[in-house]
């Protein structure tokens, strides 16, 4: 265990492999091999998963010296900043000190950009009221850009929002506040991708955050206190070219008399300090105020005690919240209370190493012990009372190895983890994967459903036809005879005039009188619309049902098909169309006519050749060779009129197929065309995230 000055605490096991800088590494377990261990600014290494060292030349590039130089120092100078309450005042004039150790002068060049979140998201926060658009308040910063139309992801996921509740009805109007919320939140973050990062600090009652504020800004931002849950709103501590990105960051949060401080220091300029009340807090106002600061932050200091460091609820925010959020452990108050030791940072590495979180920079998760209070007592000229611990290594990590490359990867690496996470959560609370396959199986289904109905509509139409078959048999067989001449179409219209007298009565008895297509369509739309209405009641039950499993809502969709009202008015005048035609359809060819007349033709000739015959020779015709003949005549045309009136009548399955075509066609367009629109409207809405490469769904 080292307690050197100015160099972190090493939180590793004292058989670990010594690093080239002097320092053990550890193995943390974790998949993405993060582990803790101190965070030098004189850039010692990281290590492998065996310990071993995995940068000498990186270690010896950065040099280990800047940590004494930092010690060596002395106090910095105060900051010349001011406390503004509820209001931007002009920008303070002239320069103030740097902490010791730094050289040069930072670069203030603000720049704007964006970047393309296409992986898996993190995951989300837990939902939470509705909240002021961060958007639309504030005053907005130089560091805020307009994007351009089709490269802000919030504004294609705003979109998928209102796509999703029109076809499906979700999100859920218990989630649509926290949607929005969060959608709010990528849109304000997307205009400010900057080298400039929203420092907050974490951690429960009495450990010392305000204090921890106060040194780093070397001066009383906040007012500390021994009493519990003292911090109740947040404080923020910015460098004035930076203070209206913080108050477009923070917009919608912020109150008119929170404490607001601008200050001048350069060495600061990078970051913007936001003390933030206690997550531990019995007051539910000041957790939701905290939470509310944390969800917008970019890196968080962990402020912990050796009494404090146990604390379930913070292990559970940093697990629930943290995502991509970057975190640095502080173990404050290291001159009060139990000494820190090798125990409790195993303790602390065997919590932490499961939650996944992220450093600031590399796999190595800093941690550092500091006294604030003796930090911010000696930068103020006073005595302090014990020793400031790494309090120097600290500030370097924040003044000094956060320059502004590092800022500005880690604040585009945190809006495209912002862009992942939200879109995950949208694509999650709109349930669009769901929708999805939904829509992917549904027509096909719908078609399913309506070849069932076909089938049971041929069935009614069978049991309608029965009644009235034969009259339609003999009026199809009266119209093909209409063609016919000679002496077997005479034979077969007197036959079927007998025929008719029995068919009469029957329509007499039926109620169809003359109108056969008339009384046939009612009968068919009496019998049939029974069943298209089950049919039509199974569709939406089971289609609701198959929406319920799916976790949406069936609404949207169901009143698409419209109201059960009657097929009547659209289809009767169809049926009798069709049954017409049908009736219509038989017809005699000239050739047929021919060869059916031309057996009795024959048998004519041969008894006028008879006939003349016996004239001729002065001879009685017989009787009997007559009256043979017209039997003979009437056996040919029975024989051909029996096959040939019933292939002409035919059967009424090609009519019944027809109309139950009919039938079905207007299910088909009810029942199905919304759902193949519906479904062809699901497939057009983009991914939530837009493939790798391209930039956000359209």
């Amino acid at each position: 265990m080292t307690s050197e000055a100015g160099r972190p605490f090493w939180g590793v096991p004292p058989s670990g492999t010594a690093q080239p800088g002097g320092a053990p590494g550890v193995q943390s377990g974790r998949q993405d091999s993060w582990r803790i261990e101190g965070f030098a600014p004189g850039g010692c290494p990281a290590t492998d998963r065996m310990g071993t060292s995995r940068g000498a030349a990186t270690a010896s590039r950065r040099g280990s010296d800047a940590i004494g130089a930092a010690g060596a120092a002395g106090p910095v100078s105060q900051p010349q900043g001011r406390e503004v309450q509820g209001r931007s005042e002009p920008p303070l004039d002239g320069a103030v000190g740097q902490s010791a150790g730094r050289s040069g002068d930072p670069s203030r060049r603000d720049s704007e950009g964006a970047s393309a979140g296409n992986e898996a998201g993190l995951p989300p926060f837990p939902p939470s009221g509705a909240e002021e658009d961060p958007a639309s308040a504030g005053r907005p910063g130089e560091d805020e850009a307009e994007l351009a139309p089709g490269l802000s992801l919030a504004a294609d996921l705003a979109r998928l929002v209102r796509e999703a509740r029109r076809l499906w009805g979700r999100p859920p109007a218990g989630v649509e506040a926290e949607v929005g919320r969060r959608l709010a939140l990528l849109r304000q973050r997307e205009k400010s991708i900057s080298d400039c990062l929203i420092v907050v600090m974490l951690g429960g009652t009495k450990v010392g955050k305000t204090t921890l504020v106060n040194a780093l800004a070397g001066r009383e931002i906040g007012e500390s206190s021994a009493r519990a849950c003292y911090t109740k709103r947040p404080a923020v501590f910015v460098h004035q070219r930076r203070e209206g990105l913080a108050r477009t960051r923070l917009a919608g949060l912020l109150r008119d008399d929170d404490i607001f401080v601008v200050h001048a220091e350069p060495a600061l300029e990078r970051i913007i300090l936001v003390d933030t009340p206690d997550l531990d807090g019995i007051e539910l106002e000041h957790r939701e105020v905290f939470r509310k600061v944390l969800e917008r932050a970019d890196l968080a200091l962990a402020v912990v005690t050796t009494q404090k460091y146990d604390s379930q609820i913070l292990y559970e925010i940093l697990g629930r919240e943290m995502g991509f959020r970057r975190v640095v452990f502080v173990f404050n108050r290291i001159d009060e209370g139990i000494p820190f030791s090798e125990k409790i940072r195993q303790d602390l590495l065997a919590k932490v190493t499961p939650l996944g979180l992220r450093p600031p920079e590399g796999e190595t998760l800093p941690l550092f012990t500091v006294s604030a209070r003796n930090a911010l007592l000696q930068k103020m000229g006073g005595a302090a009372s014990g020793p400031t611990g790494q309090f120097a290594a600290l500030e370097a990590l924040l003044r000094e190895r956060l320059d502004q490359a590092l800022v500005r990867r880690i604040s585009e690496e945190n809006v495209a983890a912002m862009r992942r996470e939200t879109a995950d959560h949208v694509a999650t609370v709109c349930r669009l994967a769901a929708a999805r396959e939904l829509a992917a199986g549904l027509t096909a289904w719908a078609e399913e459903r309506v070849g069932e109905c076909q089938a049971d509509l041929e069935r009614a139409m069978g049991k309608a036809f029965r009644g009235l078959t034969p009259e339609i048999i003999r009026r199809r067989e009266a119209f093909a005879a209409e063609g016919l001449g000679g002496p077997f179409g005479v034979y077969v219209r007197l036959t079927l005039a007998v025929n008719a007298l029995a068919g009469r009565f029957q329509m007499f008895l039926s109620g169809a009188g003359g109108d056969l297509e008339g009384v046939m369509a009612q009968r068919l739309l009496e019998d049939l619309q029974p069943v298209v209405d089950e049919h039509r009641r199974r569709f939406r039950r089971a289609l609701a049902e198959r929406a319920d499993r799916a976790d949406l809502d069936a609404g949207p969709l169901l009143a698409r098909l419209g109201d059960c009202e009657s097929l009547a008015p659209a289809v009767r005048g169809h049926i009798q169309e069709q049954i017409g035609e049908f009736v219509c359809a038989p017809k005699a060819s000239a050739g047929e006519a021919f060869l059916l007349n031309l057996g009795p033709l024959v048998i004519i000739l041969l008894l006028l050749r008879y006939f003349v015959w016996s004239l001729l020779a002065a001879q009685e015709p017989g009787a009997g060779m007559f009256l043979g003949g017209a039997i003979l005549m009437w056996v040919v045309c029975h024989v051909q009129a029996s096959f040939w009136l019933k292939r002409k009548g035919g059967s009424l399955e090609p009519a019944i197929r027809t109309i139950a075509d009919l039938f079905a066609g207007e299910v088909r367009r009810r029942l199905v065309e919304p759902v193949r629109g519906w479904a062809d409207e699901v497939g057009k809405i983009p991914p939530a995230v837009p493939p790798a490469g391209e930039g956000p769904a359209a």
